[in-house]
């Protein structure tokens, strides 16, 4: 005589459970909508969208495991939302307010108004430290040969400007120079 084995195998609900996850890209400031703002969910695998004309973003299907969306787009810093997810979340709506980034742009002259190619500038801010505070760099680029420079994807706030003029000759008598002027 034979006997069988019936075995089960338990199976997390959770685990075969799948969510939706939904939302609006704001901007930070009057909550207008954003459109063509890139997402990006990263749920153990990665899955795209991009908001619509009316700021709205949604994805379906998602497994449930926490999530962390990244958003990004022209013009705005790049934001990172993390959402957990509850055994019992089927759908999940949310708000992101983005902050509109701001740019550094300029040229690099000599004395005499001739560019002064591939110089280096750096964006620096005050960041408090142990109960003071210390200029720190932020970004640094490299003019083009015509002594300009574009700095961009920088937090709205109050920046100094380094520029060191790129060694050799001529510019190796130069010294660097902050704008406005810094110690």
């Amino acid at each position: 005589m034979w006997r069988r084995l019936l075995v089960l195998l338990p199976f997390s609900c959770a685990a075969l459970a799948q969510v939706t996850i939904e939302g609006d890209a704001t901007r930070k400031t009057t909550g207008e909508a954003l459109p063509g703002v890139r997402v990006a969910a990263q749920c153990g695998q990665k899955f795209w969208a991009v908001t619509d004309a009316a700021g709205h973003f949604r994805f379906t299907g998602l497994p449930a495991a926490s999530c962390g969306l990244s958003l990004d787009g022209p013009g705005w810093l790049p934001r990172m939302q993390w959402v957990t997810i509850n055994p019992q979340d089927t759908h999940i709506t949310l708000r992101v307010a983005m902050t509109p980034q701001a740019a550094i742009a300029g040229k690099v002259v000599d004395e005499n108004g001739w560019p002064a190619a591939r110089a280096v500038v750096i964006a620096a801010q005050y960041q408090a430290d142990n109960g003071g505070s210390d200029l720190r760099p932020v970004q640094t680029v490299q003019a083009n040969d015509l002594g300009e420079y574009r700095i961009g994807k920088l937090p709205p706030g109050r920046y100094y400007v380094r520029v060191r003029p790129s060694g050799g000759v001529p510019w190796g008598d130069y010294l660097p120079a902050w704008y406005p002027s810094a110690a």
